[in-house]
């Protein structure tokens, strides 16, 4: 469909369309990247490169560190994806918005070129759809408010990539020539995964004839030559600057990425795949199923039947080429997104319009559901996915992820109305039951499925029919067949009582089919029918309007989801921000704030310019003064820096502020009345609490576990629990253990390994007379059955545990603690 075939309408003219999406998309990524904090240290790494640039004018080198005690080292990395960055900063100063602008500008350019194509190819409404779902990918939205590095390249492979489309259908020399040159910055930014993916896409357009080239040969390859030159010179420069060691592919393929990754340590295959699933989620699901929708359209003309080809080469050269490179780069990203979205907003946009297809529909909500399962529990793969690193810390829930479940089932009901036709079958469905025409059999098929449904899904609930379960009076019957009973009485209540609505309503009606309804109803014209008019109701969702209306919600909701309350959580756990906005609260007169076992090699936004404390001399001196002081610290630390603030004071240290995985904000005083969020704190306790099964198991005469519970006390299958264990220290120093867990009955294992106080209180830091709360959750799959379970636990490091020499025990090291019983 071209934009001259689209039918005219709206708030304004659809000529305007790609320029209020644009404007749409920077208003979106300005406000999210002026509200959220600068990420450490991957942004504060290339605030370090671009002031490197602008201040030695070495615009050629790629330097990190910065500040009075980062150390400056030279990275191999081509230099001109960062020119953008360099050059905002120079004009505005080192500043949030400064080191953001660039992405800011690229993003909203590269939904305004992504509009112009998709309107062109599959109209007005599609193009609006695709530039939703663009903002709604964390791959994209994240990588264009955030200064993460790839911007540059990511807007350079998606503009030159449309640009060559466009040109396919303008005989200007314009867009021509600009393709060309987007597709050099493509090169220079990004290297050779870069440039080929535009190359791939121009390749594709020749080989399918897509629209008309009537330019001549000098004219038509001369800029190659142009753009190729220019991309081989800009390379051959840059490798003179480059540390002396670094290896040729370097130029090409990203060799060595600025956030101190090291070769142990480089993405794997799935790294990319997660860059799909999770980087797209949820849209990425839908990717595989609308390229194959695409590739074998119905639609037999030149454009559509192309347009599928394009669009799978792009993504797929998107997707390879980054993970080719990766056995030599440290960092690539999938750099096909728009194209992604383009692909599924088509996908969507159709559906009302097409046949019903439940076989696709079946396998998009299988996908749909099995991804967002493992997103659930794999929220630090979801932030790995998005800062391109493996990272050392991060929270395994997100306080706002459970609104992602809901958003994902509107989704999924979006797909089986549209694309099953959902609704056609629950016409029938009200009509058979709403409006019976004849009495219904002892025995009916239809009423019989419905019912069936209600053993199977109270089957698959376990925890539902527990107090029926375990009633008196079921003797030594199973526990699996008490629910199968009981499951199957429901189910048969359940087609009696609609059997004999369906036979009370026959007897209301007589025979008659008119039903209740007297007159026309407002959803279907001309008729008194109330089988018509109560299916036209259902019917009306298919409607334009309906299908339009429900879509956008669904775009929209997930749009604000990514960019308001998961932004918010990402950005208070990766920087300094808020922790310096919790300082300046409560901080008083001149109350300094240091920094603290701070990395050399750490470049960071905030607290670059703030005093460091070196030693460990000079932290101590502070803790045992009188002025209060407040200090920034690795959380990583927190146990280590503890000890030290405990052998200067006795006491443990004060923590202010814990939100962040990356840093903690702490005190040598803390005001009355303010809670001390300290886990080690917490965790240190003079007694034991009421309420616990004391035990006495002695490890190694260096380690005492001296009680535990559980709570609830008889946890259920498919429910949390909390296991407390009490250990006591009993020698002057320790080894780093780790705690193993397991709750066993026959044929069944509940595992809860860990690390003492959530990692953040090993063993080697407990002091001699300490005793340790150690409280850890997990999680009684629902696939557990209901059992008494015998606990057993221990300490282990690698492949050997640690020695019981006295308390029950069996002969693998494991103390047996007692029992335990699942509901």
């Amino acid at each position: 469909m071209t934009d001259q075939q689209q039918t005219p309408g709206g708030l304004w003219p659809a000529r305007l369309d790609p320029l209020i999406g644009g404007l749409l998309a920077l208003g979106i990524l300005t406000a999210a990247a002026t509200q959220f904090g600068v990420w450490e240290p991957w942004e504060a790494n290339i605030s370090a490169v671009a002031n490197h640039m602008v201040d030695n004018g070495r615009w050629l080198e790629v330097n990190v560190g910065q500040g009075s005690g980062a150390k400056e080292h030279a990275v191999s990395d081509l230099p001109f994806g960062y020119w953008p960055v360099a050059a905002s900063v120079s004009l505005l100063g080192t500043s949030t918005l400064s080191l953001r602008l660039a992405g800011l500008i690229f993003g909203a350019s590269t939904l305004f070129f992504l509009m112009l194509t998709v309107r062109r190819f599959a109209g007005r409404a599609v193009a609006w759809w695709s530039a939703i779902i663009l903002l709604s990918l964390p791959l994209f939205c994240f990588h264009h408010w955030l200064a993460l590095g790839q911007s540059t390249t990511l807007m350079a492979t998606t503009t030159a990539s449309l640009a060559f489309i466009h040109s396919r259908f303008s005989p200007g020399r314009a867009i021509w020539i600009g393709a060309w040159v987007l597709t050099a910055l493509s090169g220079l930014s990004g290297g050779v995964p870069a440039l080929a993916i535009p190359m791939a896409v121009l390749f594709t357009l020749f080989s399918y004839r897509i629209g008309r080239d009537s330019r001549s040969t000098v004219m038509r390859w001369s800029w190659a030559v142009v753009a190729l030159l220019i991309v081989g010179l800009g390379w051959w420069r840059a490798s003179l600057y480059m540390p002396g060691d670094a290896a040729l592919e370097s130029l090409f393929l990203w060799a060595d990425n600025i956030h101190s990754t090291t070769g142990t340590t480089r993405p794997s295959f799935n790294a990319f795949v997660h860059q799909i699933g999770f980087g797209l989620f949820p849209f990425g699901a839908l990717l595989p199923l609308a390229l194959l929708t695409l590739l074998w359209s119905k639609d037999t003309s030149n454009e559509d039947s192309g347009l599928g080809a394009v669009l799978f080469v792009w993504i797929l050269a998107g997707f390879i080429a980054p993970a080719l490179g990766a056995g030599y780069s440290h960092f690539g990203i999938f750099l096909a997104a728009p194209g992604a979205a383009f692909a599924i907003a088509i996908y969507l946009g159709r559906m009302p319009k097409q046949d019903a297809n439940p076989v696709l529909a079946i396998i998009a909500v299988l996908i749909l559901a099995l991804l967002d399962s493992n997103l659930k529990h794999e929220t630090r793969l979801f932030a790995d996915t998005i800062v391109g690193t493996s990272i050392d810390s991060f929270p395994a829930y997100l306080p706002y992820w459970k609104i992602a479940r809901f958003l994902n089932f509107a989704l999924i009901a979006y797909i089986l109305l549209y694309q099953a036709r959902l609704h056609h079958w629950l016409s029938g469905f009200v009509q058979y039951f709403a409006y019976p025409v004849r009495r219904r059999p002892y025995f009916d098929l239809a009423i019989f499925a419905m019912a069936a449904l209600v053993p199977l899904l109270l089957l698959q609930r376990r925890t539902t029919l527990d107090p029926l379960v375990r009633g008196d009076g079921w003797g030594n019957l199973q526990f699996w067949f008490r629910r199968l009973i009981i499951a199957l009485i429901l189910g048969l209540i359940t087609y009696i009582s609609v059997w004999l609505v369906c036979y009370i309503r026959n007897k209301m009606l007589k025979g008659r089919t008119s039903g209740l309804l007297s007159k026309t109803s407002r959803w279907v014209r001309d008729t008194i029918d109330g089988r018509s008019a109560l299916s036209g109701r259902i019917t009306h969702l298919t409607g334009a309007p309906m299908s339009t209306l429900i879509l956008m919600t669904v775009l929209m909701s997930w749009l604000f989801f990514f960019n308001v309350p998961i932004a918010s959580e990402l950005s208070t756990n990766f920087s300094q921000k808020e922790v310096l906005n919790v300082y300046k609260k409560v901080a008083s007169g001149d109350e300094k704030l240091y920094t603290y076992r701070l990395s050399n090699q750490t470049n960071s936004f905030y607290s670059r310019d703030l005093p460091k404390l070196k030693t460990s001399t000079d932290f101590a001196k502070l803790a045992k003064g009188t002025e209060r002081f407040f200090a920034l610290i690795p959380r990583k630390d927190l146990a280590s820096v503890n000890v030290e603030f405990r052998r200067a004071t006795g006491r443990t240290l004060p923590v202010l502020d814990d939100r962040g995985s990356r840093y903690f904000l702490v005190s040598n005083k803390i005001d009355e009345g303010v809670v001390d969020k300290n886990p080690i704190t917490n965790a240190l306790i003079d007694e034991l609490p009421d309420g616990v099964t004391k035990v006495n198991i002695n490890f190694e005469d260096k380690i005492e576990l001296v009680a535990w519970k559980i709570e609830p006390s008889q946890p259920k299958s498919g429910s949390p629990a909390e296991l407390h264990m009490f250990w006591k220290s009993t020698a002057k120093t320790q080894s780093t253990w780790k705690v193993f867990v397991h709750i066993d009955a026959p044929g069944q294992r509940i595992h809860g390994d860990h690390d003492p106080v959530a990692g953040l209180f090993p063993t080697r830091n407990w002091k001699k007379g300490d005793l340790v709360r150690d409280i850890h959750k997990i999680n009684i799959k629902r696939t557990i059955t209901p059992a008494r379970f015998t606990f057993y636990a221990g300490l282990y490091r690698s492949s050997t545990r640690m020695k019981i020499k006295s308390g029950k025990s069996d002969k693998q090291n494991r103390a047996r603690l007692g029992s335990i019983q699942v509901r």
